[in-house]
């Protein structure tokens, strides 16, 4: 198992690729935010401030140090600008696909970002593990689910050089259901969250850097820093739990 410093480390460098990520764009792209925001001045702005703030905590992460302001407002800011618009989108629209997924993804990145501010503090505020455990544990129930509703897509996602397209995306789902109720209910966190963790690093790997190499556009790209991310938060649950 990775020591807390090299996962941290990895966890700002997927921080930093999202900030690089923002500034070639000139889009917001941490959290996902929902395209209800138009207005382009806005996005410019915000995609270039939260760049330049994301690359800084990656900076301070790498060194062991944080400047809580800003990491709490990078939280805020992931929370607000992406959350809480496809939160609306999902309440108003019923928009259980792209909404619902990027809504996961936010909640799980806003909350990730407090996760690792207090990794660097002599005692880690326990409100943040469990702010972080709860909305992993949702966001990978939400994915499980999507697993079955949306299955002809997610087996169009699975490599084509594997077989069985249909029991991965299937055996998946259940994989992250699971893993999202263990994490949730506190029940085998540390060995579920483990493997959670580890599974999500194999897509990383198998999965979102070849469809980033082979469409290098800004969603396959953050989705490779996403992934990279979200292993990151599941070890680091693993490792922080005392079972």
């Amino acid at each position: 198992m990775p020591t807390l410093s090299t996962l941290t480390r990895l966890f700002a460098a997927a921080l930093a690729g999202i900030g690089v990520l923002q500034i070639i764009f000139q889009q917001v792209l941490i959290g996902r935010p929902s395209p209800i925001i138009t207005i382009p001045t806005l996005i410019l702005v915000a995609a270039i401030l939260t760049a330049i703030a994301l690359i800084a905590c990656s900076v301070q992460l790498w060194r062991g140090l944080t400047t809580r302001w800003l990491f709490l407002a990078i939280s805020i800011f992931i929370f607000a600008y992406a959350g809480l618009p496809n939160l609306f989108m999902i309440v108003t629209h019923g928009d259980y696909g792209f909404a619902l997924t990027a809504f996961g993804k936010a909640i799980t990145m806003g909350s990730a970002v407090l996760l690792f501010m207090n990794l660097t503090s002599t005692d880690s505020p326990a409100w943040s593990y469990n702010l972080a455990r709860i909305c992993l544990g949702l966001f990978l129930v939400i994915g499980g689910v999507q697993h079955f509703l949306f299955a002809d897509f997610v087996k169009f996602l699975v490599p084509r050089w594997i077989p069985f397209d249909a029991f991965w995306t299937y055996a998946a789902g259940v994989a992250l259901i699971a893993s999202g109720l263990s994490l949730l209910s506190k029940i085998g966190i540390k060995l579920i969250a483990q493997l959670a963790g580890w599974m999500i690093f194999a897509w990383f790997i198998v999965l979102h850097i070849p469809r980033g190499i082979a469409d290098p556009n800004p969603s396959e790209l953050t989705a490779i820093c996403e992934s990279l991310a979200f292993s990151m938060v599941s070890l680091t649950l693993s490792t922080l739990t005392k079972e």
